[in-house]
This record gives C-alpha cells, sequence and structure tokens, in this order.
C-alpha cells in the first residue's frame, strides 16, 4: 500500500459483462458516481464469456490509484483472479469481496475465498446472513443502485406484442440455472390463471442464453404451441431494448426460488409497474405486501445438486395457485396495480437509488480509512 493513496475505491470486475454480475459492477459505479467517490475501473475479463456493454465511463479505467479495492467476482472465482491479476491487487491494498449467494447457507466448499480479503460486501441481508455465518471478517450489506427512471408505457411493436394485451412479463438467463428462477413454474400460474384459450393476457418470457438450457427451451416452446398467450423473447436484447421490454409490460413477475438480490424485480418497480415475486429471500429487502404481490412459499430441500446449489439445501417452492390467484388480481383491478406500483416506486427511489447506495458505501470508505490508516 503506497502511504500517498488518496481516499477513493479501486472497482474491478465484469464491468462491461451483459450479465448479473457485470450489472452487479456498474450499479456500483452508478452509485459511487452518484455520491461524489473518487474511483477508478479495472476492467476483468477472465473467463466471462456474456457480450459486452461499453457503456462505462472510460476515463475512469486507470487502474489501482487508490488505498481499497472492491472486488465484484464471485466466491468461487475469486483464487482463479488472485491468479491472473497478481500482487499487484492483492498484495498491499485493503481488500472487498462483493458477493452474491443465493441459498440461505454459504458452500463450505469457498471458505478459503475469505482469505485474501478485508472483508466483504454483499447486496441484501439475506445474502449477509448466509455468508456472515461463515466469514472470518466483516459483512457488510451495501445494495445494488437501480437507475432511476421516469415511468411511462413502452413500445410495444418491436416485440410483436398486441396494444390491447396485459402483458405479464417473466426473465430468465439459461446461462445460469434457470431452475431457480422457476420459469416453467410462471408458465403453469398464467395457464392456470388464464387458460390455454386466447385472453387479453400475455405472458411474455425473456430468455437469454437459449442454447444453453435445449431441454427447458423444448419445454417452454411446448407451453407456447398450447397457449396463445405465451410469447418468448430468445434472441439477445440491448441494455436500451431490455428496458424498453419492461417499459411496454403491466406487470413483473418473478416466481423464483431464490434470490441473492432481485435487481430484475427492482428495476420494474422503480418503472412503476405492478410486480409478483415469491415471499422469499433478497428482494423481501426492498418488496412486502404493500408495494408487491407477495407469493406464498414452502422451503423444501433440493432433490439434486444445480450448479453450485446443492442437494439437500433449502430453497423457495412458491404456491402455483397463490400465484396464479395474484395475476388474476392485478390483471383485473387498474386500482390495485396503480397503488402498487406507486409505492413500489416511492420505496426503490428511498431504498436503491444511486444516492442512497452510494452514500452506504461512502461511510463505509470512511469507516475503513479512518480504521485502517490508509
Amino acid at each position: 500500500m503506497q502511504a500517498e493513496a488518496i481516499q477513493g475505491l479501486n472497482v474491478i470486475g465484469y464491468v462491461r459483462a451483459e450479465s448479473g454480475v457485470g450489472e452487479s459492477a456498474r450499479s456500483t459505479l452508478r452509485a459511487l458516481k452518484a455520491a461524489g467517490v473518487e474511483h477508478s475501473i479495472v476492467d476483468y475479463r477472465y473467463g466471462n464469456v456474456s457480450r459486452m456493454d461499453e457503456a462505462i465511463d472510460e476515463t475512469k479505467l486507470n487502474g489501482l490509484r487508490f488505498g481499497v479495492s472492491l472486488f465484484h467476482i464471485n466466491a468461487d472465482q475469486l483464487a482463479i483472479a488472485q491468479e491472473a491479476l497478481g500482487e499487484d491487487f492483492f498484495g498491499r491494498n485493503y481488500r472487498i469481496g462483493y458477493w452474491a449467494w443465493e441459498l440461505g447457507r454459504f458452500p463450505d466448499s469457498w471458505q478459503s475465498a475469505f482469505s485474501c480479503l478485508h472483508e466483504v460486501w454483499v447486496p441484501s441481508t439475506f445474502c449477509q446472513r448466509a455468508v456472515a455465518a461463515k466469514s472470518p471478517v466483516p459483512v457488510v450489506c451495501i445494495p445494488h443502485s437501480v437507475e432511476i427512471v421516469n415511468p411511462g408505457p413502452g413500445d410495444r411493436r418491436p416485440f410483436g406484442l398486441r396494444e390491447d394485451s396485459f402483458v405479464f412479463l417473466a426473465m430468465a438467463d439459461m446461462l445460469s440455472i434457470p431452475e431457480r428462477k422457476n420459469t416453467l413454474g410462471t408458465v403453469e400460474a398464467f395457464m392456470r390463471a388464464f387458460g390455454g384459450t386466447q385472453s387479453a393476457a400475455q405472458l411474455v418470457l425473456k430468455l437469454s442464453n437459449p442454447e444453453r438450457r435445449p431441454d427447458i427451451m423444448e419445454a417452454l416452446h411446448d407451453c407456447a404451441q398450447r397457449c396463445r398467450g405465451i410469447v418468448l423473447i430468445d434472441r439477445y436484447l440491448s441494455r436500451s431494448e431490455m428496458s424498453g421490454l419492461i417499459d411496454a409490460a403491466d406487470c413483473f413477475v418473478s416466481l423464483h426460488r431464490s434470490e441473492g438480490f432481485g435487481l430484475g424485480i427492482a428495476e420494474a418497480m422503480v418503472r412503476e409497474k405492478a410486480v409478483i415475486a415469491t415471499g422469499w429471500s433478497g428482494n423481501m429487502d426492498f418488496t412486502h405486501v404493500g408495494n408487491a404481490m407477495v407469493v406464498d412459499y414452502q422451503l423444501i430441500e433440493l432433490d439434486r445438486d444445480y450448479g453450485p446449489y446443492a442437494k439437500g439445501e433449502m430453497w423457495a417452492d412458491p404456491s402455483i395457485d397463490d400465484a396464479a390467484a395474484k395475476m388474476r388480481a392485478v390483471f383485473e383491478s387498474v386500482d390495485l396495480r396503480t397503488r402498487l406500483g406507486r409505492r413500489a416506486r416511492a420505496d426503490c427511489m428511498r431504498l436503491l437509488s444511486p444516492e442512497a447506495i452510494g452514500r452506504a458505501a461512502r461511510e463505509r470508505l470512511q469507516r475503513i480509512y479512518s480504521i485502517s490508516g490508509r
């Protein structure tokens, strides 16, 4: 650590990747900028297979300038990053890992990742409880920031959606573990609510990297053939097109089994959309019965390994009946979805705006510099 290093933050991670970890890094950059926190950016790309989003501040791509570094690299990839980046990044400065984890227990197999860090930041209190139970270093909740945009009706024409339909929207990335997103459960709830015949409702499924899970894609295509209200969008959409798709929807649905945070939910809420979401895991920091339709669930054991999620761990099994009833309620009541949307936007602006998250990050950084002498 150079004694002359000024107070600020080096942000190291997949800052251009069009993925969850990429958006996580960019959410931190938004927050730091909003709070006036000096920062630099290191665009780490090792092992990334996602498309690149080039919309970052090129003037900040200037390496290690400060005494504290934040690694937006998940625990299972940190040893690889340490080897790739070397002593300059892991030898002298105060090191923070920014991790998301979606289950209630943090894996023992990742315990070694703590050894190169001084503390860990996480996006939700759900993550905080899971990681802190295993962590020898402080675990601090600094949520993702959400870009504040003005709500408004989106243009449905680019997506082939009917202007006179009520549009439910759900999203899943086949590159991750789609069983966690429970897209087939969302389809089942929609079909239970509206049947397989023509109705005034449509369910749009935005599916990224479809080639990664042909089995699930085949099942979804089969459902779409049986129910004309189901629309699959599996082509690439830019960030602005994704925003336009959320704007074009009436209600965002997330019948997830678990979320580390729930960024898609938050992005819909800030656009004043009604949200239907499982009442468990990271999203419950900002969703509640006053601003969303919270779906009942039971915790169940995983029947097998799903990627990093081990057999015998627990996640939610959202009630299809309850989700279907809530879909009908939102569909039928303009007053309900208007009330939910307005409260959702107000809560997200208060809790998750770049300014709010930036203040929390700045306060934590000030404390780090004061107690570490850096």
